[in-house]
Parts: structure tokens; sequence; C-alpha cells
């Protein structure tokens, strides 16, 4: 089942996204310690303001479970900036992270994936696919859906691919080069 994201997910979702970080080295995951960023993280989680807010997910919540084995976080693009700006202003006073910036992600005209995650032992089960599929079940036909696949994961390329996804041009952050992907959700 497919739902809205609640804030009593918020420490599950912080494991899946976490994931998420240690794969793209994010600059303040792989320098503070554990606790620092869990606690400035699992705040960010649960603040409206927030991009990693608790309000921008849809969860994947097994039927048979009840557990929560896949996420996808999705925002307008042209709210990253500012989005960033907030991560840019908390972390970049720690000591530990100098001058830390973000580069921008997204596209002003499309509607952002940030994160798409399953649970490392729920992978193979589709579950990546249909929260990709929800995603055009929420959005008006036209709706320019975009997202980063990194070079070197050519499954995730192919997933994307097999979903109408094409790839628009290349990007770089976080050390790594990323296809830009886009789709327009079709009625």
């Amino acid at each position: 089942m497919i739902r809205p994201a609640q804030a009593s997910d918020v420490p599950l979702l912080y494991d899946l996204m976490a994931i998420i970080w240690q794969d793209m080295e994010f600059e303040p995951y792989v320098t503070l310690d554990d606790k620092t960023f869990k606690q400035a993280m699992l705040e960010h989680l649960l603040d409206p303001k927030q991009k990693y807010t608790y309000q921008n997910c849809w969860v994947y919540e097994s039927s048979h479970s009840g557990q929560i084995q896949g996420l996808v976080l999705s925002y307008p693009g042209n709210l990253e900036p500012a989005y960033d700006r907030l991560i840019e202003q908390q972390f970049g006073a720690h000591p530990d992270l100098g001058d830390f910036s973000l580069t921008r992600e997204s596209r002003d005209d499309e509607w952002y994936i940030d994160m798409l995650v399953v649970a490392p032992e729920a992978r193979g089960l589709g579950i990546a696919s249909s929260l990709i599929k929800h995603l055009d079940t929420i959005h008006t036909p036209g709706t320019v859906l975009g997202l980063n696949c990194d070079l070197v994961n050519p499954r995730a390329k192919a997933l994307y691919h097999r979903l109408g996804f094409e790839v628009s041009d290349k990007v770089s952050f976080s050390g790594h080069d990323y296809h830009h992907m886009q789709k327009i959700v079709s009625p």
C-alpha cells in the first residue's frame, strides 16, 4: 500500500534516507558524527519548511507486515534553492564542514524526485516502480517529473527508462556524476 508519510514514520524514513546519503557521500553525513547528523535530520524530517520533511514523502507499506519498505521524496523543483539555503545555514555553521554548500539538482519546471529508496531486503519486488507510478497518478497530465541517476548505476537507469524517463543532460554534485532524467506525465 502506498500512502503519505506521517510524523510517526520519521525514524523509519531517516533509516531509509541514510542509505541514499551514504551512497551519494552527502558531506554532512560522512563528516559529522552519527548522533549530530541524525539529530539534525530528524528535526528536518519534522519541519514542513525543509526539503526532507515527511510531508514531501510517500511510503510503500507492506500489506503483510505493515513495515515501510520504501519511500519517494519529491517536491516542486523551483523550491529546491530555498530548501537548500536552509540546510546550508544549519550545516554551514558547523566547524567541521567549513564552507558547506549544495549544488542544484532539480529544474524549475519539474516536479523533482529527490529520493527513491527501497529497503535492501525488499528490493526486486517492484516497490520502486510502484512508487514512481503512484507519482504519475497524483500529478496532472503534462507535469514533468525529474530525477537524477548515478552514471554508475545502469540498473536504475534501465528502470527509469522503462518507466518513461529519458536522459536530458548530466549533472555533478557530491563528487558524483548523474544523468538528469525527465518524463512527462501522460493522461
